[in-house]
């Protein structure tokens, strides 16, 4: 595995920026499986902070699948009015958007298959999935 480190990502915007996720640690889970951890921390507070989450699960057996998981999360928080003072409190999460991407991957697949693998998702998420996505339109 990679040593966790930024990851720099550009956001959707019509001239997009490039945000950096910062490495927040990982860990293995009570399952064995290894979890690491990155955040975008631009936003004003913790709660608004965008994450990617990365879950590796090892293969059980010599035919067994390696599993790779990654999701990110793009919270929205809300203020809502004052208290009786006049101060504005916290905002709160109002809402989360969120993605999955995963892979089963058999341990007697060979570098070619990976390579396809991931390049036909890479194409599918950079044109498809982007399509139907920002514009609502699932296929029918």
């Amino acid at each position: 595995m990679p040593q966790q480190s930024v990851i720099q990502l550009p956001n959707g915007a019509a001239t997009p920026v490039i945000k950096d996720f910062l490495p927040r640690g990982s860990s293995s889970t009570p399952t064995g499986k290894h979890y690491s951890l990155w955040r975008d921390q631009s936003a004003a507070n913790a709660a608004g902070f965008v994450t990617l989450e990365e879950l590796y699960g090892k293969p059980s057996g010599a035919n067994g699948s390696e599993s790779y998981q990654w999701t990110v999360k793009i919270p929205r928080l809300t203020t809502v009015g004052t208290n009786d003072a006049g101060i504005v409190p916290a905002p709160s999460l109002d809402f989360l958007a969120l993605a999955r991407i995963g892979f089963q991957v058999p341990v007697r697949a060979d570098s070619a298959m990976l390579a396809d693998l991931t390049q036909y998702v890479a194409s599918l998420a950079a044109d498809y999935i982007t399509l139907v996505v920002r514009n609502r339109n699932p296929t029918y």
